[in-house]
This record gives C-alpha cells, structure tokens and sequence, in this order.
C-alpha cells in the first residue's frame, strides 16, 4: 500500500520482509522443463508457442511470455485443459 494511501486511511501500510518478498518474485519467474514427449505433441497441435521458456504456475494458461503449467507432469485433468486450452488458441 502506498504510504498516502496509509496516512489517509489512517493505517500503517503493509510491507512485506525481504525474504517473502524475493521468495515471491523467484515463484513468478519459476521455469520448468517438459518431458520430450509432451513437447513435441505441443508442438505438433500448435507451433506458435516458445517451448523453451514453459513457465511454473498454478493453472494451465498462455500468456504473452508463453505456455504457464503447474509442473512439468500434468494430471489427466490438467491435460484436457491444456489441450482444449490449444484448441482454442
């Protein structure tokens, strides 16, 4: 929170310690690496995508960075959504 808004507000803004916060920015910029296989039906279904950089997050997604999936391994759910989510990109 900014400190004007605090003052206004009348309460003590919220900073969070260093080490929570390089913890968090080190998650967002989380890489994973996937299996041989699962790259090369990716890339068969859609060529658009930049393989090499497929980053860690919590839902499968595309962003303009590229392809966002929760671990290398996926779950049968989280393989349909991937491939409805190529589908429709």
């Amino acid at each position: 929170m900014h400190p004007l808004h605090a003052d206004i507000l009348d309460i003590s803004p919220l900073v969070l310690k260093h080490t929570h916060a390089s913890s968090t920015s080190d998650q967002a910029n989380a890489y994973i690496e996937l299996s041989p296989q699962m790259a090369i039906d990716i890339g068969l279904v859609n060529t658009h995508l930049d393989l090499n950089g497929v980053q860690q997050g919590h839902d499968v997604a595309v962003n303009g960075q590229g392809l966002i999936l929760p671990s290398g391994q996926l779950n049968p759910e989280q393989k349909r959504q991937l491939w409805k989510l190529l589908s429709e990109y």
